[in-house]
């Protein structure tokens, strides 16, 4: 699995909406509520991007992790960390 990490703001969620389109990764996030936030954003900007991804979600057994994701903000990341095993 290839991760791309970065520190996002309010702004630079544009650009994570942007990159998500280009590399057609999806967007790992915390909460549904963030990840439908992004969704609607991409959709006012009339951007295509891949489903987000809520944390939680890639701990169930139905779900195919994605190769390749973006993740936003830090808290995911440790979050993500604890699901995927490599953090206590």
């Amino acid at each position: 699995m290839n991760l791309l990490i970065k520190r996002l703001g309010r702004s630079e969620i544009t650009g994570a909406i942007y990159k998500s389109e280009a590399a057609q990764y999806p967007i790992v996030v915390r909460t549904r509520r963030c990840a439908n936030s992004i969704k609607e954003q991409a959709e006012r900007m009339g951007r295509l991007i891949p489903e987000p991804v809520v944390v939680e979600e890639l701990s169930d057994s139905i779900m195919i992790v994605p190769k390749h994701i973006l993740i936003y903000g830090y808290e995911t990341v440790i979050e993500l960390s604890k699901y995927l095993g490599t953090m206590r």
